[in-house]
């Protein structure tokens, strides 16, 4: 038997994922705050964001000479412009394969090498291994690029807002069928496995969100907390794809940890959380919770793995907000 949905078939977008974006569907206003870095306060506006995937599009070609179809890796953890070179490598015809920056050396050279990636964008203090891996497959010295607004020194690696070109990239027009990110499966049956997403799997699941989470959409000053690794898929879609699209404000933490995460939600007036069970665990069950101000909390959600009904239920009597399951 066939069921089908009451609710009226999504219009999905024709174009690759830059496009979309480029051609902003929902209206965001150049000016309006999108990433912020709750650690220095630093922030990309929806203007800026897409000037700056231009000029990193433009600078990967006339640096690099780079093609459509190259890979580019980013082996970090999360920064708040973790979508400039990841949007601009689609600007420029590019795929994107992200690392899990806990990675060993064998484990990064492993999915360097199976992606391809002729290119990589990191940080400093990962430099160690993204060197030694970088020199094991081929890629050239100059290729590494980093994170921050800072050259480093020693190693001679150039941040990669250091090498934006003037001019801006102009948009390559992908099928919708090509690859856009190479995100690899956990390795739990062996060896990590890259998962191949398509420009119209990006976009079409975009299109989906937006559609079922319509309502939330519309409300008035929604705030995204964002934690997720960015290397990830559910981190991906959720804190940064969704959050550039609709043009939700979206407070973008390098890593998990309570203390942070809770003054970040009390500070940010957040509205809106994506979690696992542990952290909704704490949510329900830690003390720690009671002694901030979590009263702009609306929606959680959470994904990765099943989260128990009665612990969700315990999270909107203590919360007073919506907990879904996403898993």
């Amino acid at each position: 038997m066939i069921f089908q949905s009451s609710d009226p078939e999504p219009i999905y977008p024709l174009v690759d994922i830059y496009h979309y974006f480029d051609s902003n569907p929902c209206g965001v206003p150049p000016g309006k705050k999108v990433f912020v870095d709750p650690t220095t306060e630093e922030y990309l506006t929806f203007g800026q964001f897409m000037l700056e995937t231009k000029q990193f599009a433009a600078a990967l070609q006339d640096t690099f000479n780079f093609q459509p179809k190259d890979v580019l890796a980013i082996f970090s953890c999360n920064q708040y412009d973790f979508g400039v070179p990841l949007l601009g490598t689609l600007c420029a015809g590019g795929i994107v394969t992200t690392i899990n920056h806990s990675y060993t050396l064998t484990e990064l050279v492993h999915q360097l090498k199976d992606s391809g990636a002729k290119y990589m964008v990191t940080t400093a203090d990962l430099l160690p291994t993204a060197t030694e891996a970088a020199k094991i497959c081929g890629i050239a010295p100059n290729a590494i690029l980093l994170f921050g607004g800072s050259d480093d020194l020693v190693s001679g690696k150039k941040a990669y807002k250091n090498i934006y070109s003037k001019r801006l990239g102009v948009p390559i027009k992908i099928d919708m069928e090509d690859i856009a990110y190479l995100c690899y499966s956990s390795g739990t049956t062996g060896k990590s496995k890259g998962v191949m997403l398509t420009h119209r799997n990006i976009t079409s699941n975009l299109v989906q969100i937006m559609s079922y989470d319509a309502e939330v959409i519309k409300e008035k000053d929604l705030v995204i907390l964002g934690f997720l690794p960015l290397y990830h898929v559910y981190g991906l879609m959720n804190c940064l794809h969704i959050s550039l699209i609709t043009g939700i404000e979206t407070i973008i933490m390098s890593k998990f940890e309570l203390p942070s995460f809770l003054q970040n939600i009390q500070k940010y007036k957040v509205t809106n959380t994506f979690v696992v069970p542990p952290v909704a665990l704490a949510l329900a069950k830690h003390p720690m919770v009671l002694d901030y101000n979590l009263t702009s909390l609306r929606h959680i959600a959470c994904g990765a793995a099943p989260l128990p009904k009665d612990l969700c239920r315990l999270i909107e009597s203590r919360l007073g907000v919506y907990c879904r399951q996403g898993f």
